[in-house]
């Protein structure tokens, strides 16, 4: 395990910050992190917590954490607002790659993640990268989810998360940067299979989404049910599903949709 602060962590981590000036390359390495390389089940994190650094390894490699299996450390609910970004490099050799951290199946709720670095995946067609998460399965309440960075891969991108299966509701998604890929390419999700209600999936002006097939400007490849929604006084529409940025199709690219 590799990890800028902790290579293991049973404990609590709060406001901390890895810093530009401190790497994490382990270049034959899986479980790398920025923060924490492997979070057991009673590491919780606190506060801010905010990845700087460079952080490498060949595969499953997240800007704050390597493998996470605590699946209530994003469920902060009645406490203070959790606030986790990263603003470095993140690369994956051969696997894929995530700004927070590879595989979340917990619940997000009450917390706002943040990419505004570089998320490299490698090149492999199989491989799965995303600006937050690789893949998610936990559901998302309450919390704010923004890519304002660069994510690439060889394989299925999102700029939020590569393949999200979780259902999600009162919570804001927005990619404001470029996502690049091949296969099922999206400015939030490559590919999604679960259920938006009341949420906001906002593709910015900014976006840039590039692919080769299956791309779209919020989603690559859809087999799940998205919905907006009004306030709670029903006196306007609260919750908005839009894109307004610029697919580019490479090669001779198919399914394509804006």
């Amino acid at each position: 395990y590799f990890g800028g602060v902790a290579g293991y962590n049973n404990g609590v981590i709060g406001t901390v910050t890895n810093t530009s000036v401190i790497d994490v390359t382990a270049q034959y390495g899986t479980l790398v992190g920025g923060i924490i390389g492997f979070n057991d089940a009673n590491g919780t994190l606190a506060g801010e917590i905010v990845n700087e650094g460079n952080i490498s390894g060949k595969s499953e490699v997240g800007g704050i954490i390597g493998e996470n299996i605590n699946q209530s450390i994003l469920n902060n609910e009645g406490k203070p607002r959790l606030t986790i970004s990263n603003k470095g490099n993140v690369r994956a050799t051969n696997g894929g790659a995530a700004g927070i951290f590879y595989d979340n199946q917990g619940v997000i709720n009450n917390v706002d993640l943040i990419n505004e670095g570089t998320v490299t995946g490698g090149t492999a067609k199989d491989s799965v990268t995303g600006g937050l998460f690789g893949k998610n399965s936990g559901k998302v309440t309450n919390s704010i989810l923004t890519n304002s960075g660069i994510v690439t891969g060889g394989g299925t991108v999102g700029g939020l998360i590569g393949d999200n299966s979780g259902s999600a509701s009162g919570s804001v998604f927005t990619n404001d940067g470029i996502v690049e890929g091949e296969d099922k390419v999206g400015g939030l999700f490559g590919i999604n299979s679960g259920s938006f209600n009341t949420s906001s999936l906002i593709n910015t002006v900014n976006a840039q989404v590039t692919g080769k097939q299956e791309v779209g400007g919020l989603i690559g490849k859809n087999t799940g049910t998205i919905t907006g929604g009004r306030d709670a006084a029903d006196s306007y529409y609260k919750y908005q599903i839009y894109n307004n940025g610029t697919i580019t199709v490479t090669g001779e690219g198919e399914n394509i949709g804006g």
